[in-house]
């Protein structure tokens, strides 16, 4: 059964709105994946979606719809905060249709994740050139019998 859903995330950064912006919009955004996006309203976004707010360096929005009440919409809003910082509010929201408490609970907390590492690229090394690396390790084996103690 679907089901909506949506995450709020807020942290403070250490950058200017400019940066942040820049790094979650521009092809520098693959601290969180690679991906291409069209800097106007209405313009192609990540994974099929549409520009739904560009209003640099403050406001980008996307939404993206499919099949069955699909949709995911991602948005950034983002204040000027004291000494060069930045406060970022982030908004995921869209649909799950299966096993909701924990697809949201993963959602939740890649979220914090995805905006933790934003903030370490603006942080360490923004406007530069991001590769994105997926590592993936060997599933853990099932114990098939108690440990003896």
């Amino acid at each position: 059964m679907a089901k909506e859903f949506k995450i709020v995330h807020e942290s403070e950064i250490e950058g200017t709105p400019r940066q942040v912006f820049d790094a979650a919009t521009q092809g520098t955004s693959g601290w969180m994946w690679p991906m291409e996006i069209e800097p106007k309203l209405g313009g192609a976004g990540p994974f099929g979606s549409t520009v739904t707010v560009w209003e640099p360096p403050h406001r980008y929005a996307n939404h993206m719809e499919g099949e069955n009440g699909f949709f995911n919409d991602r948005q950034f809003d983002i204040s000027e905060f004291p000494g060069g910082k930045s406060w970022l509010r982030y908004i995921h929201s869209g649909v799950f249709f299966e096993d909701w408490d924990n697809q949201y609970d993963g959602a939740a907390k890649h979220t914090a994740f995805y905006q933790h590492t934003l903030g370490q690229y603006v942080q360490y090394f923004a406007g530069r050139q991001a590769a994105f690396a997926d590592v993936q390790g060997p599933r853990h084996p099932r114990r098939r019998r108690p440990l003896r103690r």
